[in-house]
């Protein structure tokens, strides 16, 4: 009876965590590279070259990248300006 209570709690905290973080998502832009399609095309260079090298998984991938280092750049200012870090 108790742990049934404990249980059902935690998948309420689980489930208002999880509509706070779906909410912060919603408020991001799409991805800028989602747009990029080299396979419409019509280029058997194109094709050939997007079957060896996988542009559109890397330009999702140097985005992602690119974003994690500004995170943290941008956390790293924040914590000097409140001279948490030299």
């Amino acid at each position: 009876m108790l742990a049934d209570m404990f249980i059902k709690i935690i998948n309420m905290i689980i489930t208002a965590i999880g509509a706070i973080i779906n909410t912060v998502f919603s408020l991001l832009p799409d991805s800028p590279f989602l747009s990029i399609q080299l396979e419409s095309i019509d280029s058997g260079l194109i094709r050939a070259l997007n079957w060896i090298i996988p542009v559109q998984t890397i330009l999702t991938i140097f985005g992602a990248s690119l974003i994690a280092v500004s995170v943290y750049y941008l956390y790293q200012i924040i914590l000097r300006w409140i001279k948490a870090i030299e």
